[in-house]
């Protein structure tokens, strides 16, 4: 074989890998998320269900969506450490597609909590819109519903176009 075919060898299987563990991610069972001690015995859970979120297609495991979703959403909504600021933007964002609500907030946490929990808002705004863009793009096909705005914003999707739309559209 040679270096580029190992290299694409390497390359199919390491994704087939991250698929296969993004397809097999549980809810954990009996979970507690009363006090603010038992948030961080969850942080990988909640990072493999985000991950989750984001890679399983739209029109897949709708059951399993739901529950993912509600432990994340209970997850983040109840988190001492992650703190996350909520524009206007992102309900407009996510009016016809309510899943990027929970794909944003997804992208937030796991920038917030792959940086320790050391994050502006406009880190956290910028990973949870690159989030709704990639989710986006791949559910195209999946059943995820046109929406303008995201479509000019895939176009622009640099960190500081981000932001420059960021800044105007914060103000709205």
């Amino acid at each position: 074989m040679t270096p580029k075919q190992i290299l694409f060898a390497a390359f199919i299987c390491f994704f087939s890998i991250v698929s296969i563990s993004a397809q097999e991610f549980v809810v954990p069972e009996n979970y507690s998320l009363v006090a603010a001690d038992d948030y961080e015995p969850y942080k990988q859970d909640v990072l493999n269900a985000i991950q989750w979120l984001e890679t399983t297609p739209l029109n897949e495991q709708h059951d399993k969506r739901k529950e993912v979703s509600a432990f994340f959403m209970k997850w983040v909504t109840g988190s001492p450490t992650v703190s996350i600021s909520l524009m206007p933007y992102v309900l407009d964002l996510s009016e016809k597609n309510a899943e990027l609500l929970s794909i944003f907030l997804g992208g937030w946490t796991k920038a917030s909590i792959e940086q320790n929990y050391k994050i502006t808002d406009t880190q956290g705004n910028i990973a949870g819109i690159k989030s709704i863009l990639n989710f986006y793009s791949k559910n195209r096909k999946a059943g995820i519903i046109k929406n303008k705005v995201i479509e000019k914003l895939l176009k622009q999707k640099t960190d500081k176009n981000l932001e420059k739309w960021l800044e105007k559209n914060s103000l709205d």
